[in-house]
């Protein structure tokens, strides 16, 4: 049963999807290309304590959930359980960088296919707001939009959009400030 949902709140809900979709699909689009593909498949067996065999099956799974993921957050009818799967997969994904900060493992982060830097405090801290952005989404409703003004929604999509391209790019926004 969804609970009436405050303007605002089903604004942030609305927000919450924008910055889950369109990050999840950015890693999904980043290691789709063959050779990035290919990084991303190594980079399990380097970074992480995951068997050569076990990384070919593993990054399919990775990328295919990525792509479920973004799909049934995007869909009303399928948010709030979207929003579940994303809460399950960025806890894997930040145990998995924290994982490789505590090897000193120098293996490229390939959340989004192409860094050429290992995962440092800023993916950690990336995973984390995606978490709670999730942990917000479950906690919305799945019909969040309805009854919402076009505008209303067309601003939260703008908010979550914007969200989203600082969190993807934090790693060289970190970068830039600590230089």
């Amino acid at each position: 049963m969804d609970w009436p949902m405050s303007p605002a709140a089903a604004g942030l809900t609305v927000a919450c999807q924008a910055v889950l979709v369109l990050t999840f699909a950015a890693a999904t689009a980043g290691k789709v290309r063959p050779a990035a593909f290919r990084a991303f498949r190594r980079s399990l067996s380097r970074g992480l304590p995951v068997p050569p065999v076990l990384a070919a099956p593993l990054s399919v799974a990775v990328i295919g959930a990525e792509v479920v993921t973004a799909v049934s957050v995007a869909v009303p009818a399928t948010a709030r359980w979207g929003f579940g799967l994303a809460a399950v997969l960025l806890s894997a994904f930040t145990v998995a960088v924290v994982v490789m900060r505590r090897r000193g493992s120098t293996e490229p982060c390939r959340c989004f296919g192409t860094s050429a830097a290992p995962p440092g405090r800023a993916a950690v801290v990336r995973n984390v707001v995606l978490l709670t952005t999730a942990m917000f989404g479950v906690a919305g409703s799945s019909v969040a939009a309805r009854g919402l003004p076009v505008a209303a929604v067309a601003l939260a999509v703008f908010a979550g959009a914007v969200t989203a391209l600082l969190l993807i790019n934090l790693d060289e926004i970190a970068g830039l400030l600590a230089a």
